[in-house]
């Protein structure tokens, strides 16, 4: 049985990739258990929360991309479909909360501490062109569609 360079560079790819998407996986499911415990962690001192969701798309229509939440210009995490990301702040006053590298998806929030703070992110288009939306949305709708308890 003779093996050509190609199919060795091609087994190699293979086991290079392999091993990069199980870290990746391993990766996002750590953050994720982080993500889901923060949730049920209340903190004493003062701060508010922000609680970034998509909503319920099924696994046929969902997309495989992630929206990335920038928090003054610093990414914070990105958001993959039915999920949830809860965010605490521990300093009053103006942020600015975007979806996108370059901005455009720009929005202003004044932060008091004790206000929770739900955020609606969607992904519309296209099989090659994709446009990323942020809603701020009322607490009672925000717990409604992202499916998180009253006591939480």
């Amino acid at each position: 049985m003779k093996i050509t360079k190609c199919t060795c560079l091609l087994i190699f790819i293979l086991f290079i990739t392999s091993c990069y998407c199980q870290s990746d996986k391993q990766d996002v499911q750590n953050k994720l258990k982080i993500d889901s415990s923060s949730i049920k962690l209340k903190y004493v001192g003062p701060h508010a929360t922000f609680y970034f969701y998509r909503s319920y798309i099924t696994f046929f229509n969902k997309s495989v991309l992630r929206i990335p939440i920038f928090l003054n210009d610093t990414l914070v995490n990105k958001l993959k479909a039915n999920n949830l990301i809860p965010i605490q702040i521990f300093s009053e006053g103006n942020y600015t909360i975007a979806v996108d590298k370059k901005g455009k998806t720009k929005l202003s929030v004044k932060v008091k501490f004790g206000n929770e703070y739900f955020f609606k992110c969607d992904l519309k288009g296209g099989l090659l062109i994709n446009k990323v939306m942020i809603d701020i949305v009322t607490p009672q709708q925000g717990r409604t569609e992202s499916g998180i308890s009253e006591k939480y």
